[in-house]
């Protein structure tokens, strides 16, 4: 696979400030984070090479991928946020955008997709053979919902749009990472009526 492109996130220094970074003995257990997001990077010099939005998931030959989104954000452009980052063997974080994988399955679209705590969805899932998928909601000249998937060993994401109304979920379960298929995709939908 040819790697993607550097991290815009990767600062390429250290992950931990020694600095600003307090020690810590046992007296100091448990650790309190303070009130207004005073969390790890404040509090212990914490500043990874990577934007932690997502959990981390594994593909075939452990490498982490994390999804990375504005968490402040509500539509994203592609500019500052929305990458699909991977661990390379170098130990340089990589990452797709999010919105250049979408323009190569359509390049006539201009618009948004949706980020931060609107986007319901930023879970990666690998399955057995080391196919890599996620969902993506876009709006503009083309909208809705799509699934992205990395083939192993590919270089690019394929974009597929998903026919369904409603919020969709990957469903992180033993069964895709025994098989050889997408993930189950559930939906919550306001509009559908239950029989």
């Amino acid at each position: 696979m040819a790697a993607p492109a550097a991290s815009p996130y990767d600062h390429g220094g250290q992950e931990i400030n020694a600095d600003s970074a307090p020690s810590i003995i046992p007296a100091d257990a448990p650790i309190k984070t303070q009130n207004y997001f005073r969390g790890e990077r404040e509090s212990f010099g914490y500043n990874p090479r990577f934007m932690p939005t997502s959990a981390p998931a594994f593909d075939a030959r452990n490498r982490p991928y994390i999804r990375a989104t504005n968490p402040q954000g509500m539509r994203g452009d592609g500019t500052t946020d929305g990458f699909l980052q991977v661990l390379d063997t170098d130990g340089k974080w990589r990452a797709w955008c999010i919105v250049d994988e979408i323009r190569r399955k359509f390049p006539e679209w201009t618009g948004t997709y949706t980020t931060g705590v609107r986007v319901g969805e930023t879970r990666i899932i690998f399955d057995r053979s080391g196919d890599g998928y996620t969902v993506a909601s876009v709006a503009g000249t083309v909208s809705g919902q799509f699934l992205l998937h990395l083939p192993a060993g590919a270089e690019h994401w394929d974009v597929h749009a998903i026919p369904v109304p409603g919020a969709l979920r990957l469903e992180p379960s033993d069964t895709c990472a025994k098989e050889s298929r997408p993930p189950v995709m559930p939906r919550a939908c306001s509009l559908c009526r239950s029989p």
